[in-house]
């Protein structure tokens, strides 16, 4: 996986999407802390295949907590080869070394 900042370098900053995120809480196996930056670096999980992306959000000093519900952009690495699978309430699992949380897509550009 890419960090965010070699993954926004490497593509355009236009979304591909807009998604409804939701962090699971620690106790439910989710991250202890909150994402440290709002343009974050994840795997998005789409039918057990992983796909590299970056959140970001119009407000850069949202800091996304465990157990919180947040409305992200996203913008994948490889977009050419997700986006065709992707239609407004498409499910996905977010993983960072575990499943850390979950969403739906809520529009595709």
């Amino acid at each position: 996986m890419f960090n965010s900042d070699e993954t926004l370098n490497r593509t355009s900053l236009s979304p591909d999407i807009l998604a409804r995120i939701y962090l699971y809480t620690e106790e439910k196996g989710g991250r202890m802390s909150p994402w440290p930056k709002i343009k974050h670096g994840c795997v998005l999980m789409l039918e057990n295949e992983a796909f590299d992306c970056t959140f970001t959000a119009d407000d850069a000093y949202i800091h996304l907590q465990p157990g919180s519900t947040s409305i992200l952009a996203v913008k994948f690495l490889f977009s050419d080869s997700v986006k065709p699978r992707l239609r407004p309430g498409t499910q996905f699992k977010l993983w960072d070394g575990k499943e850390i949380g979950e969403g739906e897509v809520l529009a595709v550009y």
